[in-house]
């Protein structure tokens, strides 16, 4: 039809007796009847985003020259009008944006520890580089006694400020039922059992918990379907451990299946060993040729950084990331935890 045409072409149409054109829809109703009719493009930078279509003159006579005009004029003005409106929606729609990942980003902020209680045989240090969008990873040091210190990394699915309210909730919970039970299977089960219900279909929570005893030099440890754990041996040939077990995510599956596959597993953790916990944005980091940095890698910035502070070894691997990786690769939040025993 006609308005295909404008639209395609970019040019103005004008049809001074409609009623004798072929290109125009006859109407059954003499009243409804087109007489004469004014197709004008609405362009911008050479963009068509539609087609301004003006029927029947007020005074019942055909559309003239100077009224082409006047409509192509309001055409050109009504373009740029709405090329003004879509630009002020992306601006505002930005700024909503920008305020989301603020907030997610000061809640984030807010439940990250920045400093470590002071803890007898123990060093400790985080490292924490959120994304663009602010994903929902958090760590946690918690000092249970003298001699038990509680560990913990998690990932929380999703980004902005859902995640991050996931993961203060999470957090929380996490914390009070490290007060009720000494196994971090228990505690858990105990989370999963109080958050199913509350997490989104779409969302879930993989979790690494552990116990640390300085008293009995043992380490016990719970997965809810976390990248496992590495454990370093301060030995003269050094190795490094996965500390893999069963475990599924939290929020994932119903509460029976969950607490069948949890399980509580127990290494030794003496002076000189090193607990490196971490989040994927570290082993998925892409290099340019669109190859993961991967758990191989990180073993051995492990194992060659291993008689370090553990500060300076987040340090090592950050530096290996850095050189490893796409310098526009859109990476995850890159979270880190490690625990030396001294």
């Amino acid at each position: 039809g006609v308005v295909g045409q404008v639209s395609k072409t970019g040019k103005a149409v004008l049809v001074e007796n409609a009623i004798g054109d072929p290109r125009i829809i006859k109407h059954e109703d003499p009243s409804l009847a087109v007489r004469s009719i004014i197709y004008s493009p609405l362009v911008y930078n050479d963009r068509t985003m539609g087609v301004l279509v003006v029927a029947n003159p007020s005074n019942g006579l055909a559309f003239s020259e100077t009224d082409f005009s006047l409509v192509n004029s309001i055409a050109e003005q009504s373009a740029l009008a709405i090329r003004n409106s879509d630009a002020m929606n992306l601006r505002l729609s930005k700024s909503r944006m920008d305020a989301d990942l603020r907030l997610a980003s000061e809640v984030q902020e807010l439940f990250l520890a920045q400093k470590f209680p002071d803890c007898k045989g123990l060093e400790v240090s985080a490292h924490y580089t959120p994304s663009a969008q602010v994903g929902g990873d958090f760590y946690d040091f918690k000092k249970l006694s003298s001699s038990k210190f509680a560990v913990s990394i998690a990932d929380v699915s999703g980004k902005g400020v859902p995640a991050s309210l996931l993961m203060a909730l999470c957090q929380t919970n996490l914390r009070h039922y490290l007060t009720k039970s000494r196994k971090p299977s228990d505690v858990l089960t105990r989370l999963n059992q109080e958050l199913q219900n509350r997490i989104r279909e779409d969302m879930f929570i993989t979790i690494f918990l552990a116990i640390i005893d300085t008293q009995e030099n043992t380490l016990t440890y719970s997965r809810a379907g976390h990248e496992p754990a590495l454990l370093s041996s301060d030995s003269k040939s050094t190795k490094v451990t996965k500390l893999e077990g069963s475990g599924m995510a939290v929020g994932m599956v119903t509460q029976d299946i969950f607490q069948e596959v949890a399980e509580d597993n127990i290494v030794e953790f003496n002076p000189g060993d090193v607990l490196l916990l971490y989040t994927d944005g570290i082993t998925e980091t892409e290099s340019i040729e669109s190859e993961e940095f991967g758990l191989p890698r990180l073993i051995n910035c492990l194992e060659s950084s291993n008689e370090f502070k553990p500060a300076d070894i987040n340090a090592k691997i950050l530096e290996n990331l850095d050189s490893f990786s796409d310098i526009d690769y859109e990476r995850d939040d890159l979270t880190l935890l490690c625990v030396k025993r001294v």
